[in-house]
């Protein structure tokens, strides 16, 4: 059974992001993010305070790591911090209700290698091309080293949602300045 106290946070979230808005939710639980406007570089929406998960970590833990969390993906990481892909909000959700499976789950068995993710210095033309092809709400951000992709944080698609002009049904980039 879910406990009292997730399940509080849980309606919570849901009031804060309902009536409160994502504009609005985004500054209390991000007060350092830069604010929207006229932003050149991936860099200028990067949220980097989203800590990720370990592929070691078990349910218990994922639980406390993501509590109180307004993100829809949550990103995972190996010990050397090299990205290894995502864990879903909809993955947990089914989770919390089955108890038994607390000790049982890690990071490893939930985490989505496959989700797609853009890197620092890509155009942000290219991540709104990403966006698009994907139909996600978030994409992780990493940084490419010899060694590995390592994770540096998330963007979020309703962050960039007013860069966006529509045109013919379709949404480009508004370079409107």
């Amino acid at each position: 059974m879910i406990s009292d106290v997730i399940l509080d946070s849980i309606i919570v979230l849901s009031l804060v992001t309902t009536f409160l808005g994502p504009l609005v939710s985004k500054r209390l639980l991000y007060p350092d993010s830069k604010r929207l406007g006229d932003y050149p570089t991936v860099d200028d929406y990067l949220i980097s305070d989203i800590h990720p998960l370990h592929l070691e970590e078990d349910l218990g833990s994922i639980m406390m790591h993501v509590r109180g969390q307004e993100i829809p993906v949550f990103p995972v990481t190996d010990r050397n911090g090299i990205y290894a892909g995502v864990v879903e909000l909809g993955i947990l959700k089914e989770l919390l209700l089955g108890e038994e499976l607390k000790n049982l789950v890690i990071v490893q068995d939930l985490v989505n290698r496959n989700y797609p993710f853009v890197y620092r210095d890509e155009p942000l033309d290219r991540v709104f091309d990403r966006f698009r092809e994907n139909v996600c709400p978030a994409l992780p951000v990493l940084e490419a080293s010899e060694t590995g992709d390592y994770y540096l944080g998330l963007l979020l698609l309703k962050d960039l949602l007013p860069e966006l002009t529509i045109e013919g049904g379709r949404a480009f980039r508004n370079r409107s300045g």
